[in-house]
């Protein structure tokens, strides 16, 4: 079954129009999905008090399966689903995955162990009690394998309550809603990562109308735990102003004040057929409190439409799916059935949002922000170069950064990919209580900046900035933004380097339209984490054309007391 692609370009006079986000309803937001042609024991729990200090250092690669028969996991888990053994993303056992629901199978084998690690949690832990809030085009919530869990939700065509798709090819929502909560040991279909948890459905992609609606999808109550958003404005409508987004914006940080965790598809943009984007473009992806997700596939590789960008929180998996030799995510479809072409950061955003809803269950009462950083302390990494050939001489891309905390970000999937029983692991072990997450604006008035002296830059002659930053504080993000005069923003390379001079990028050449950077379009980073904040930053802008460095400014959204510990360089 070849999943929908709809390809939609925001139009800026539209954007405008609009307040500039939500496009009109002969236009859309598109949701993020594309069809393309050791033994693992559990640690045992500390019997000494939780000691905050622990970490358990990086983990590069993946570690291989218990067992590669699928018996093994039915019997531990106790589930009877039919197709739990195409599930690879819950369990890789390195075969060739049954195309659902067809007899014949992928061509391409899967790597044993390439999965999020659900072995210890889910024989332990299924999302119970535990509310997900999902936003999307709607939920056919009559399926036998998603109505056990379906909580309710709301139609944005109809104004009605309830999540039903506008059209039978609507069909996206519910493999989503599939992904995080299918109901587990009923003897049909698949297993949601969660598959206790309970699912409310806003159909808001099938009718847009205008930025209210969007609020509404985003403001989920203090009931909810988790919000999932596989959706966002593609990368190549460029980049947009804040204040034109400024009430979405202010959505997310209501959700985050009621201590909802959000987590959004980062795009699928990296496609030469597309604009090459980068996830900073969609301002919801610049939001302190939106984790971003990239999509890996069955390999453990980063899938080649997976949107880059410095903003990235994590990655999991989607693979390929529709005609291609790699399969996509198994999960629910309408009309009763089941497909296994679900792909695209789409798919991978439900994959980390069900995980959070175990990790939920298993560790409950903590913030948003908690859960967050046990989700990227306990991820994998994967192996990848360090830099890369890049358009201008003698310049090279980074691909990834050891920050001065020691903790990797890759710009090709964030701090890792989620390992969910080494998260709640880890959870079992520390002091999961963070101090109060704080603004570096808010707390000191004044955002650290560069000096106006415009430099310019041309080629491989770069301009660089510095910003000195007195305050001592832990990061967990890094807000930047810069006034760049140059005639396409897509010419444009940004370097970040520490205090400790390792070098980060912000922004790499791309096909995005448009021209300068303002201090209106925010580039969020995570490649900061856990590190102080003490010291002095510089900013070095590049460019394939000539243009103007003009000023910069960051923001920090931080912790007192230093609690997060710190990892060998």
């Amino acid at each position: 079954m070849i999943h929908k692609l709809i390809i939609t370009i925001i139009s800026l006079l539209v954007l405008i129009s609009f307040g500039g986000c939500i496009p009109n309803k002969n236009s859309r937001i598109l949701p993020e999905s594309i069809t393309s042609d050791t033994d693992l024991q559990p640690n045992p729990i500390p019997t000494s008090p939780p000691n905050s200090s622990y970490d358990p250092g990086p983990k590069v690669g993946f570690t291989n399966p218990s067992s590669l028969d699928c018996a093994y996991y039915r019997n531990i888990w106790g589930l009877d689903d039919t197709f739990l053994c195409e599930q690879w993303h819950l369990i890789n056992r390195g075969i060739q995955v049954r195309k659902v629901p067809s007899t014949s199978s992928y061509a391409e084998q899967g790597t044993a162990g390439v999965d999020i690690k659900v072995e210890n949690s889910l024989k332990n832990y299924s999302g119970e009690g535990v509310k997900v809030y999902v936003t999307d085009d709607g939920l056919f919530h009559t399926h036998p394998d998603i109505v056990g869990n379906y909580l309710g939700g709301y139609n944005n065509c109809t104004g009605e309550s309830n999540s039903w798709p506008a059209t039978n090819v609507d069909n996206h929502g519910t493999m989503v809603s599939g992904i995080i909560a299918a109901v587990g040991g009923n003897g049909i279909g698949t297993v949601g990562v969660a598959p206790k948890a309970k699912i409310f459905v806003n159909n808001y992609l099938s009718c847009q109308v205008g930025q209210s609606q969007l609020v509404k999808a985003i403001k989920a109550d203090e009931n909810f735990d988790v919000w999932s958003g596989s959706f966002g404005i593609p990368a190549c409508s460029g980049f947009i102003p804040r204040s034109q987004h400024q009430t979405i914006y202010d959505a997310y940080t209501f959700g985050a004040d009621q201590n909802i965790l959000y987590f959004k598809a980062n795009g699928n943009d990296n496609q030469s057929t597309k604009c090459e984007g980068i996830g900073n473009t969609d301002p919801a992806n610049t939001h302190y409190a939106v984790a971003s997700v990239a999509a890996i596939d069955h390999k453990g590789q980063v899938t080649s439409y997976s949107t880059r960008g410095a903003n990235l929180s994590l990655a999991a998996f989607a693979g390929y799916g529709g005609s291609s030799n790699s399969p996509g995510i198994v999960t629910i479809s309408q009309e009763n059935s089941y497909t296994s072409s679900m792909n695209g950061t789409s798919a991978a955003t439900p994959v980390v949002s069900g995980s959070a809803a175990l990790l939920v269950d298993a560790l409950p009462g903590h913030k948003w922000y908690e859960y967050l950083v046990l989700m990227m302390r306990s991820a994998t990494q994967l192996q990848e170069s360090e830099t890369s050939s890049s358009p201008l001489s003698g310049i090279n891309y980074v691909n990834y950064l050891i920050n001065d905390a020691g903790y990797r970000h890759s710009y090709h999937y964030g701090l890792g990919v989620v390992d969910v029983d080494a998260a709640i692991d880890l959870g079992k072990k520390i002091n999961v209580t963070l101090p109060a997450l704080e603004s570096y604006k808010e707390k000191f008035s004044i955002l650290p900046s560069s000096n106006v002296n415009a430099q310019s830059f041309s080629g491989s002659a770069c301009a660089e900035k510095s910003i000195d930053v007195a305050q001592s504080l832990q990061i967990f993000s890094i807000e930047t933004s810069l006034s760049v005069t140059i005639s396409a923003v897509k010419d444009v390379m940004i370097f970040l380097t520490t205090p400790k001079g390792k070098t980060a990028q912000l922004a790499r050449t791309s096909q995005i339209p448009g021209s300068n950077l303002t201090h209106d379009q925010f580039f969020k980073s995570m490649q900061g984490f856990a590190m102080d904040s003490k010291g002095t930053w510089k900013v070095k802008v590049c460019g394939k054309s000539s243009g103007v460095f003009n000023s910069v400014k960051m923001n920090f959204y931080e912790f007192a007391g230093f609690p997060i510990p710190q990892r060998k360089n």
